[in-house]
């Protein structure tokens, strides 16, 4: 009988009440911990790696350093990186073409100068582009004026259909003997 009652169930009034999770309510939530080592700082820098991202890439806050275990260059490492971007990004080009851009408001003043002796200042730009001969693109004041039908059908007559057989004798008056 002493065997029937160790294996008994033990009943107990105490009263446990637990939550959607199927953890008890009122009782301390215990602090998850990571099997990794955490906030741990090496090579002399000051944030964690994976503290920064830029372009898709994980790297260092404290240097923006995107090599893992690299030794942190602080102040430098950041101005190299922003220099390295600017140059990447094509940084230097702006910077000569902000230059050319001054280059354009004293054309544009001497253009207004001209404009003054009787030749308008859309015009003087307008063959300027056009002389070229490299700039095939439209001006702003043909963008949003339409396409006339006769740009249309340049248009359609300069556009030479691959398929085509017949796309070699447009323009010929010629009579094609087999």
């Amino acid at each position: 009988s002493s065997k029937l009652r160790d294996t008994a169930v033990v009943e107990n009034e105490r009263y446990i009440e637990y939550d959607a999770t199927g953890a008890i309510k009122g009782a301390p939530k215990a602090a998850t911990t990571s099997k990794y080592p955490e906030d741990i700082l090496i090579n002399n820098h000051t944030s964690v790696w994976g503290s920064w991202w830029a372009n898709f890439e994980w790297g260092y806050a404290c240097c923006h350093s995107l090599v893992k275990n690299s030794y942190c260059t602080g102040e430098e490492g950041k101005k190299a990186f922003e220099e390295a971007s600017h140059a990447r990004v094509g940084g230097e080009l702006e910077e000569t073409s902000s230059s050319r851009a001054i280059g354009w408001e004293r054309d544009n003043i001497d253009a207004a100068t001209q404009a003054d002796k009787g030749s308008t200042l859309k015009d003087e730009i307008h063959v300027e582009a056009k002389g070229d001969g490299v700039s095939k693109k439209r001006t702003l004041t043909e963008m949003k004026g339409g396409v006339s039908e006769e740009e249309l059908e340049a248009y359609k007559k300069s556009r030479a259909v691959a398929d085509d057989p017949m796309a070699n004798f447009l323009g010929k008056d010629e009579l094609v003997h087999c």
